[in-house]
């Protein structure tokens, strides 16, 4: 069975802070004793379940990791991207506002390392794993921030995007 993913993506450069919207916590079924907060993005256009950025990343090698892949990359090759993807999480983590709770910075924790996890699909074929590629497309789908007692951070996913531009 193949299924096509398709998503509405605002450009890494176009991202504002401005157009994200945070709804009111409920209980995290995920993580226990815990909340969470679904995120939306909204300008004049539209407004969308999440929010979904699109970026590219250069100087890549995708490795296995146990049922999911690593996008291993070259940090310095790719400060830009970086750099904006970390003021994203900031962004998102500072309009939460919750006092007296560790910002959990679970994106840039995986920068840091020089990797980000994706979700292995149907653009992500044995013949990648290992291999390096000069560029790639990605998607980050951000769906919304958890909260327990103690900290606070992102529920997000990589995607890499396969299309005629790779």
């Amino acid at each position: 069975m193949y299924i096509e993913l398709m998503f509405l993506c605002v450009n890494i450069d176009d991202f504002n802070k401005e157009k994200i919207l945070i709804n009111n916590k409920i209980r995290n079924n995920i993580i226990t004793n815990s909340f969470f907060y679904r995120v939306y993005y909204s300008d004049s256009e539209f407004i969308s379940n999440g929010i979904v950025i699109d970026f590219y990343l250069k100087d890549v090698k995708f490795e296995k990791y146990f049922n999911k892949c690593k996008i291993i990359f070259n940090k310095h090759a790719n400060m830009d991207i970086v750099r904006k993807l970390n003021k994203i999480e900031n962004d998102l983590l500072t309009s939460l506002n919750v006092d007296k709770r560790k910002k959990k910075f679970l994106i840039k924790e995986q920068i840091d390392n020089n990797f980000l996890k994706i979700i292995h699909d149907k653009g992500l074929n044995r013949d990648k794993i290992n291999k390096s590629m000069n560029k790639c497309r990605f998607i980050i789908k951000i769906s919304g921030l958890w909260e327990s007692k103690i900290e606070y951070g992102l529920t997000f996913r990589c995607i890499k995007v396969e299309n005629q531009y790779n």
